[in-house]
């Protein structure tokens, strides 16, 4: 299980759709050329819109692949999986000697970097100073997925590890102590908490003690496999809600265009005469109004 799942994730970029952002790195829009040809004019928009939306929807599924070892990984590994499926979130608990382990993360994106893929015309982007700088601290500058490691007792205190992987690899950024772990997580993001210290910066702290919590995690279940179920699962609910829009997407269009093909009598346009004008050949009628010319 865990070399299927190494290679998946060694692989991943291969089987998802390519995407000109980078996590952790600015974004890049891009930008269209609108066609000035004469096809505009015979399809209408919608029509032209659900064709290539159709096209995109097929050729997603049938290029990706379900993520089965997933399933045979949390049977092996007493993770239970708690997702919504309108929701990026995803969540693996399990309990363990008395503490509750509580892994959150998010479905993500990856930009697909296959020589196929890049535009020869661009010019071959430099790494910078900050890019070589952050892979000699061993942090992942590029394709990183975050996430986040809650360690609970049953008298509420904890721990919060804030941890990043790229290719199976895991980095830990932060470790964060609290008497009331849940409070503190869901204060996370408020003034008071981030007035809070929350602990040096992981690389700053004495070697012995980083290979000290790198090890407590190793034994919490907090391994290389589980790390590579983190970053197949995340692309795989990205492309699962992906799918699910390209399914609203089309059916929207085709509602759109169902409905502008089924007028109802009120909207379809007509002429009106009054029956003393179309009578008489020497009269002209003009919106209803009836003009007799003099002879």
């Amino acid at each position: 299980i865990e070399k299927k799942m190494m290679i998946r994730a060694l692989r991943h970029i291969s089987c998802v759709r390519f995407h000109p952002i980078k996590l952790l790195s600015p974004i890049i829009y891009r930008s269209f050329t609108l066609s000035k040809g004469s096809h505009s004019q015979k399809i209408k928009p919608e029509e032209r819109l659900l064709r290539v939306v159709s096209s995109e929807l097929e050729f997603e599924e049938s290029k990706f692949t379900p993520f089965k070892e997933g399933e045979e990984f949390l049977q092996e590994s007493g993770f239970v999986l708690k997702e919504n499926e309108e929701s990026t979130e995803i969540k693996l608990t399990k309990e363990l000697e008395g503490k509750t382990i509580e892994i959150k993360y998010y479905a993500q994106e990856i930009e697909d970097n296959s020589e196929e893929k890049k535009d020869k015309s661009e010019p071959a982007k430099q790494e910078t100073a900050g890019d070589k700088k952050e892979e000699e601290n061993g942090i992942p500058s590029k394709e990183a997925i975050r996430f986040s490691v809650i360690v609970k007792h049953k008298d509420n205190s904890g721990l919060m590890f804030q941890c990043t992987s790229k290719n199976t690899e895991l980095f830990i950024e932060s470790v964060a102590q609290s008497n009331s772990i849940e409070e503190f997580v869901k204060n996370l993001d408020t003034e008071i908490e981030l007035s809070t210290y929350k602990g040096p910066e992981f690389l700053h702290l004495d070697s012995k003690i980083q290979e000290g919590f790198a090890e407590y995690l190793s034994q919490l279940g907090i391994t290389k496999k589980l790390v590579a179920y983190i970053e197949c699962s995340a692309l795989d609910k990205e492309q699962k809600l992906y799918v699910n829009w390209l399914y609203d997407l089309k059916d929207f269009v085709t509602q759109i265009q169902h409905s502008d093909c089924k007028m109802s009598p009120s909207q379809l346009p007509c002429l009106l005469y009054t029956s003393d004008a179309a009578d008489e050949r020497s009269s002209v009628d003009l919106g209803g109004c009836r003009f007799i010319k003099k002879k």
